[in-house]
């Protein structure tokens, strides 16, 4: 089973990394401003986008291994978001793992003082099930499962993971996306 939906989408990284300029001498994860994720929503003509998080992927860094699970209210987000590459991405991965053991989910270890923190998993305690590339628009299911981006390159990736408000199943996002192509 593939986790991870490619799809056509028509947009202009370049748009979005200018309106973000300020975050790209900066490394890690950035949950923006609704200002800013409104000013994102209509470069890319999509509505009912909740929070949008931009990553400045270092070169070579396997991140953490982490379930997207609000810890604080022990709720899980949608179980998909979509991932707009920016730049550099060409050796981006996601993997997904599995826990040799059960796991404290209750542990709060963050990726940036900004976002929420996340259930983490140590390396040695997982199994590598799959990785795939990030390197075009997808949509990325079961993030409230097991696992990291890793950056293979030499360069910083940049790019965004969107998130839509719960009420928007991903059937539901599949069809803004599709009207968003059509409008253009």
């Amino acid at each position: 089973m593939s986790r991870i939906n490619y799809i056509e989408f028509d947009y202009d990284p370049k748009k979005i990394l200018e309106e973000t300029k300020e975050l790209t001498g900066n490394i890690f994860t950035f949950k923006l401003e609704k200002e800013k994720v409104s000013k994102i929503s209509k470069i890319l003509g999509l509505t009912f986008i909740k929070d949008i998080l931009y990553f400045n992927w270092p070169p070579q860094l396997y991140g953490t291994i982490h379930k997207d699970l609000d810890v604080e209210t022990r709720e899980y987000t949608n179980t998909y978001s979509l991932i707009l590459p920016l730049e550099n991405c060409g050796d981006l991965y996601i993997n997904w793992f599995d826990s040799k053991q059960e796991v404290d989910e209750t542990i709060k270890r963050g990726f940036s003082s900004q976002i929420r923190v996340s259930p983490s998993l140590e390396e040695q305690d997982s199994i590598l099930l799959e990785n795939q590339k990030l390197n075009q628009p997808a949509f990325i299911k079961d993030i409230d499962q097991w696992h990291n981006a890793e950056n293979k390159s030499d360069e910083i990736a940049r790019f965004i993971n969107i998130r839509f408000y719960k009420f928007v199943n991903y059937e539901k996002s599949l069809d803004l996306v599709k009207k968003n192509i059509r409008s253009r």
